[in-house]
């Protein structure tokens, strides 16, 4: 079997190499830089390489499969995904919601990549990962890519670079808001949130003092970067997420939380930004023109057909937007609700709730108090990008959709790989 692998791909020494898995792992957990390297800089160079931008995360999740093929005919077991049939079914209910519009089939495909690809990764990454040392040094890659990006966002507002104007909100009055090279000031928000407790918990994990520092520093920075954002659906999820997760953490750190929560309150640039969201003229422009009126919409297409919705690839999401010149539904779950319908929505909702559950669970078989805390900031990383998705579309951009699926896999392995190498 072994031979016929190896004449049918021609590759079968590389596939098995570890070197060549831990290399596509590094890709992926550099995903926002590798992606805007390859669609926003070296086509300006290299016009002939432009199709590497749409193109290399494909190429990336298809190696990863093949690696993963060839360590399950060599009799390496699977690791289990415990939401694996959840998921299946989940994708099963999109496929079917491409043919509810049988005349733009292409558009329902492209849907149905766009919604299920990216879940892909967490069955990737979880068997690709060999080791506690590779699975750390994924994390302090993560965390590297995110302090640039925040240093640039922070560069951004400092220099008072103006937002496009594709991302200027409703009601909004602010001169200047990050986005770095995520093109979103949203999208930045969420990143930062999502790696902020990520840092804390490889911070906990570190014991030498000089790394202690360096990951301090680059909590502040990502915490910079997020304030300048100023992306309310970013602020609240991570202090949702955060005091869920101290509650269990430890009760001292939930109380000093909530004194912290409510002191930012108070915080110029925080106060006007809620005053903003609870403002008259903001739920006016919101219900003409903004997430109400999306929200709206998408209960109108639930409601012409309840149990397909528009269909897959027709509604609230990046395809729909490309290729139908429809809107963002700034709201995943609002979004799978108009496109697949209440099947889809009941199916999206259980598998987020199972994917978030086995982080929890996962995190709460730790011992080792370092690796304890480590797990803590992985669940709270996730339940942001969870939290999130219910006031943006936070899985229309694939990076942040691949590290969600990337930090479950990372998640739900590390209970098996932490007591290793001590």
């Amino acid at each position: 079997m072994d031979d016929v692998f190896d004449v049918f791909t021609g590759t079968g020494n590389l596939l098995r190499s570890p070197s060549f898995a831990n290399s596509l792992l590094a890709l992926v957990f550099a995903f926002p830089l590798v992606d805007w390297l390859l669609r926003d800089v070296v086509p300006r160079y290299v016009h002939f390489l432009s199709f590497l931008g749409p193109l290399w995360i494909n190429a990336v999740f298809a190696f990863l499969a093949l690696v993963y093929l060839t360590r399950y005919i060599d009799g390496n077991e699977s690791v289990p995904i415990p939401f694996a049939r959840m998921m299946g079914l989940f994708m099963a209910l999109v496929a079917a919601g491409i043919f509810v519009n049988m005349g733009d089939i292409f558009v329902g495909l492209q849907g149905w990549r766009g919604t299920c690809e990216y879940m892909l990764a967490v069955f990737l990454v979880a068997n690709a990962v060999p080791s506690r040392r590779v699975f750390l040094a994924l994390l302090w890659e993560a965390v590297a890519v995110a302090v640039l990006v925040a240093v640039y966002g922070l560069y951004q507002y400092k220099a008072g670079i103006p937002v496009p104007y594709q991302w200027v909100g409703v009601g909004s009055s602010l001169p200047t808001r990050a986005f770095s090279i995520v093109q979103s000031p949203n999208v930045l928000g969420d990143y930062m949130a999502l790696m902020i407790p990520v840092t804390i918990g490889l911070f906990f994990q570190e014991r030498l003092l000089w790394t202690r520092v360096i990951l301090l520093v680059g909590i502040l920075i990502l915490a910079g970067a997020l304030l300048v954002t100023f992306s309310r659906g970013a602020w609240l999820s991570l202090a949702l997420a955060a005091l869920f997760t101290t509650y269990f953490l430890d009760r001292r750190l939930f109380g000093a939380l909530l004194v912290l929560g409510a002191a930012a309150l108070f915080m110029p640039p925080v106060l006007h930004r809620l005053e903003n969201l609870v403002s008259w003229r903001y739920l006016q422009e919101s219900e003409l023109n903004g997430r109400i009126y999306r929200w709206n919409l998408a209960f109108y297409h639930m409601a012409v057909a309840p149990l397909t919705g528009a269909g897959t690839g027709h509604f609230g999401g990046a395809v729909a937007a490309n290729y139908l010149h429809g809107v963002y539904a700034d709201n995943y779950y609002a979004k799978t609700l108009g496109e697949e319908g209440i099947p889809g929505l009941i199916g999206f909702a259980g598998l987020m709730f199972l994917a978030v559950r086995s982080a929890f669970l996962a995190w709460r078989r730790l011992r080792e108090r370092s690796d304890y805390w480590l797990g803590a900031g992985l669940f709270a990383g996730i339940l942001v990008v969870a939290l999130h998705n219910g006031v943006e579309n936070i899985f229309a951009t694939p990076f942040l959709n691949t590290y969600f699926w990337s930090l479950v896999a990372l998640a739900v392995i590390w209970p098996r790989l932490a007591g290793e190498g001590r």
